[in-house]
């Protein structure tokens, strides 16, 4: 026989879960310190579901309201993020909703590894495309940055004039630099060394290309500060092919990284296998 509370009280769990992912994503309340500097973060995690059993008629109706006004209010990315979320609640509850009757016999597909994980990944593509702008923040208040164009220098001059340009910044250890040719990004790197690691690829094919460097000092001077900058600045600039820079333990992590790692370790969690 079916166990009819049984479904209603997962049903019920899985519907505040995935509240709270939603809020996660969506709303920007609060916030918190990332190297020394506030930075908004997409957390709310107010128990609607909850709220609304124990409010009176009158306290569920105005919820309802506010819920719809949310909703018109709901920046895109996130409504893209809800109607995934939706997509995958109503695949996984397939197969009970026929049990109980609420849903016509027939094949219900399949919710496997493959399908949770392309959902996943289409999650972090709308997260890459809607933190941009706050990642260019977080760079432009976190660093100083300083542009050399080398725009009919030749090959063998570059480091000179990039050297010469940069004497202000010699002892500054800890940057992250970008080659630029035109508007496309060549590459991003970051070095532990400061200007010496530019000077080791003077002879290197990608920096002959660049027309223009850009380094970014960052204003703490702190190695460990590094890896996020570097990461922040590929995923601003979209390098293609896909590039991922390499992580280091007891390192900072850019606030998108972060972010992603967050959603899909509670995804996995709400929709285990």
């Amino acid at each position: 026989m079916f166990d009819t509370a049984g479904f209603l009280s997962e049903l019920c769990h899985y519907a505040l879960n995935v509240h709270v992912v939603l809020s996660l994503i969506a709303i920007f309340a609060q916030t918190q310190p990332v190297n020394g500097i506030t930075l908004k973060v997409a957390i709310d995690c107010k128990p609607g579901p909850l709220r609304q059993a124990y409010a009176t008629p009158e306290q569920r109706s105005r919820l309802q309201v506010d819920r719809c006004r949310k909703l018109l209010s709901m920046p895109s990315h996130a409504s893209h993020v809800d109607k995934i979320l939706r997509k995958m609640w109503k695949r996984r509850v397939a197969s009970l909703l026929r049990d109980v009757g609420l849903k016509k016999p027939g094949p219900t597909p399949a919710f496997s590894r493959k399908y949770r994980e392309s959902q996943l990944r289409a999650i972090g593509t709308i997260l890459d495309t809607s933190m941009r702008k706050r990642l260019k923040a977080w760079v432009k208040k976190t660093t100083t940055c300083r542009s050399v164009h080398l725009d009919g220098v030749p090959g063998t001059r570059k480091w000179r004039v990039l050297q010469s340009r940069l004497q202000h910044h010699q002892k500054q250890r800890n940057i992250v630099y970008v080659f630029w040719r035109g508007s496309k990004c060549l590459k991003v790197g970051r070095s532990e060394i400061g200007l010496d690691r530019i000077k080791q690829q003077k002879g290197s094919a990608i920096f002959q290309k660049a027309r223009r460097v850009a380094v970014f000092f960052p204003s703490n001077g702190l190695k460990r500060s590094i890896p996020a900058l570097e990461c922040a600045l590929t995923h601003i600039y979209q390098l293609k092919p896909a590039v991922t820079p390499s992580k280091r333990k007891w390192r900072d992590r850019c606030l998108l990284c972060r972010t992603k790692r967050s959603v899909r370790k509670k995804l996995r969690r709400l929709f285990p296998l």
